[in-house]
């Protein structure tokens, strides 16, 4: 499986090991909010479990793109003065 490998591997970036952790756990992330925890308290209890390492944001933004389907917002434009 491609998720294990990617978490086997200590070259892998960060934002990969995310993603293969959502995937792994998805059925559960999905029961969670279903049962309605919200995505911070699922993260709680999965990092206080070691099965999540990243930084709430980063599971936040994994759980919205990949499971909930949200696009993320246009990044924003700084016009210089």
């Amino acid at each position: 499986m491609l998720c294990r490998e990617i978490l086997s591997n200590p070259n892998a970036s960060p934002r990969a090991r995310n993603v293969a952790v959502i995937r792994t756990y998805r059925a559960d992330i999905e029961a969670a909010l279903a049962d309605g925890w919200s995505i911070l308290e699922t993260w709680r209890v999965m990092s206080a479990d070691g099965r999540v390492t990243s930084a709430y944001q980063s599971f936040r933004k994994c759980v919205n793109r990949f499971i909930l389907g949200k696009q993320p917002p246009p990044r924003r434009r700084v016009k210089n003065a």
